[in-house]
């Protein structure tokens, strides 16, 4: 994956960072209500998905945000 910030405008730069950061907080906000939602207590299945979900997403944010070296050219 190419670094975003290499191939898009700094204004789509910009705005390629804030939904990353809007997954992350929605995420962080699901994760720390999953009480009040009641995920997983009508089977564990859905909190183990969302742990799973959270994980990927956290493996992969790095690599969203600086590419995995491959250069643009």
């Amino acid at each position: 994956m190419y670094n975003p910030k290499d191939v898009l405008t700094e204004d789509g730069f910009d705005e390629y960072k804030a939904h990353l950061k809007n997954i992350e907080n929605g995420l962080f906000y699901i994760q720390n209500h999953m009480d009040d939602l009641h995920i997983g207590s009508k089977d564990g299945k859905q909190e183990d998905d969302l742990w799973d979900i959270i994980g990927k997403f956290n493996d992969l944010l790095p690599v969203l945000k600086k590419g995995d070296g491959e250069k643009y050219e």
